[in-house]
């Protein structure tokens, strides 16, 4: 648990998280109640999506769906990963580019991407 506060202390430091706006997922679609996600965004500077599966089974999500508005790029990048109370979790590696249209995440999991507009 203290490394996901410590990483997330890092990333408060970040432009988008010190004035950039806070994104929610849209209105219109149907968002799992087990999925904590939002994502940071600065003009000029990297966003950020964060999503937590809080859920007790694994659950493969579409962030461009969720984020339809707002036009979430296909890829972005992994910045960091952990899991809470689980023994399972993703083969997800730093640095390496992921599809936004269909990340799984198994319970407990925590992920951190980045993107550049």
């Amino acid at each position: 648990m203290t490394r996901v506060y410590q990483k997330l202390k890092d990333l408060r430091r970040k432009n988008s998280f010190l004035f950039g706006d806070v994104i929610l997922p849209d209105e219109t679609t149907k968002l799992d109640e087990n999925l904590f996600t939002f994502f940071r965004e600065a003009i000029n500077f990297d966003g950020y999506l964060i999503a937590t599966n809080f859920g007790k089974s694994a659950k493969k999500y579409d962030f461009k769906q969720l984020f339809a508005s707002t036009k979430l790029p296909d890829t972005a990048k992994v910045v960091y990963f952990d899991w809470f109370d689980s023994n399972k979790n993703n083969d997800f590696e730093l640095e390496n580019k992921i599809q936004t249209n269909r990340i799984l995440l198994n319970p407990g999991e925590f992920l951190v991407l980045s993107y550049i507009r």
